[in-house]
């Protein structure tokens, strides 16, 4: 999946490109891809902890407000096809859990809008990734080069607005949390 993250830098080298330059800009590509898997795999780990620790927070504030176990606000991620909603469920659940009562102690309803952009983009980036991947593979020319770079640009884009919203989503649900858990679930929204 990160295997499609590199530089801007490599993008502009990719489309001045010149066939005896395709190892090189060839080789930058699979060594930014790998660079770039170890910063995703710390952030997936620090993530996905804070995500399992806010889903068991929400247990507390709302017990029956939820489908499924604490374990899967991290084994939904690495189910396969399931990984395209069992964590947006979770997301959700929590989000709603996480949300303050209305005055007379009556559930609150709130926009999820947080939640859905954050997990619309991250869906949309991963798919990016993939088709990235398998165009990169197949790619021989340098006007394939060109296309594929320039495919991997979008693609990075969408994984850069991904993350900001990620970024956005896990700032606000962790003040939600933090307002219910301090001020108690009646506290002013």
């Amino acid at each position: 999946m990160a295997d499609h993250r590199w530089s801007t830098s490599l993008f502009t080298a990719a489309t001045a490109i010149q066939a005896d330059g395709l190892d090189l800009v060839d080789s930058l590509t699979t060594l930014t891809g790998f660079a770039l898997r170890g910063v995703h795999l710390a952030t997936l780990v620090v993530f996905l902890m804070w995500f399992h620790r806010v889903r068991c927070n929400g247990q507390v504030f709302r017990p029956d407000g939820f489908s499924q176990s604490a374990g899967w606000a991290i084994g939904g991620w690495f189910v396969p096809l399931a990984n395209f909603f069992l964590p947006y469920r979770t997301a959700r659940e929590t989000w709603d859990a996480s949300t303050q009562y209305a005055s007379d102690g009556s559930y609150r309803e709130t926009s999820g809008t947080a939640v859905v952009a954050w997990w619309l983009t991250f869906v949309a980036s991963v798919i990016l990734g993939w088709n990235f991947a398998r165009r990169y593979a197949a790619a021989g020319t340098p006007e394939e080069f060109r296309d594929v770079f320039s495919f991997g640009t979008v693609a990075d884009l969408t994984t850069v607005v991904a993350a900001g919203l990620a970024v956005l989503f896990v700032r606000k649900l962790t003040a939600m949390q933090h307002v219910k858990a301090t001020q108690g679930p009646n506290a002013a929204a």
